[in-house]
């Protein structure tokens, strides 16, 4: 089995922690589950102090190793701009060749701490405490603007 999300906002520390709760979920999920994350790469020039957790990252090299250490063994890869769809989805591919997908409109990006309650955290730390500091954070979460703006999610289906 695999799974490979596709987001290019992947970029703030919720949308991280939220993914990984999200990959150790999947159904039929073992250690030889392959995981896929593809992403964009930081804009040129953002400059961004992540002191939430619905913060961006502006460093690649932080995002990556905070990633890598929150998805063990996934298989990440941040594209140039252009080089990412822009659509957000996680397909998940089966034994058997079938292949189903979550067309996710925004991704993960409009999740919010709840009660708007912004959760502390140090972007600027190194990547192993930014790990743990996830793995600790529980919280729960609902759509920015209180949902007011809807985030249509659709699946296909695709059987061998």
């Amino acid at each position: 089995m695999g799974a490979t999300y596709s987001d290019r906002y992947l970029r703030s520390p919720l949308t991280v922690r939220l993914l990984g709760e999200v990959l150790k979920k999947l159904p039929r999920r073992s250690e030889d589950t392959r995981i896929k994350i593809l992403s964009q790469k930081a804009d040129v020039g953002l400059v961004s102090r992540a002191r939430v957790l619905h913060d961006s990252w502006s460093d690649d090299k932080v995002r990556e190793g905070v990633i890598r250490g929150c998805v063990l063994g996934a298989d990440f890869t941040l594209k140039p701009k252009g080089g990412c769809p822009h659509a957000r989805s996680l397909a998940l591919e089966f034994d058997d060749g079938s292949r189903v997908t979550v067309h996710l409109d925004q991704g993960l990006g409009p999740w919010r701490t709840a009660g708007h309650r912004p959760i502390p955290f140090d972007g600027q730390a190194t990547i192993v405490v930014q790990v743990a500091a996830l793995a600790k954070v529980r919280t729960d979460v609902e759509m920015q603007d209180k949902g007011l703006m809807p985030s249509p999610i659709w699946v296909t289906w695709n059987a061998t």
